[in-house]
């Protein structure tokens, strides 16, 4: 699942990719790549693994509801 978030902030704007996604090994995992529009390269990215598919739905919500909440829409 892959979904993209965009806000604008003192006239920049920002961009916010999240997927989630098992791995070939049976792991489930959050990545998380962000940065401004403007710029080719990502700022950051960021993966974490989860055994359980309920913790990485879990910490997938919680980043959803942080992001949308700090004013980011989905695209």
């Amino acid at each position: 699942m892959r979904v993209q978030m965009t806000r604008v902030c003192n006239n920049k704007e920002r961009y916010y990719i999240l997927f989630f996604y098992q791995t070939l090994f049976g792991f489930f995992c959050i990545e998380r790549i962000y940065g401004a529009s403007k710029n080719n390269k990502p700022t950051g990215k960021v993966r974490e693994f989860f055994d359980e598919a309920e913790d990485a739905q879990n910490k997938y919500s919680s980043i959803m509801k942080a992001k949308i909440s700090k004013g980011y829409l989905v695209v």
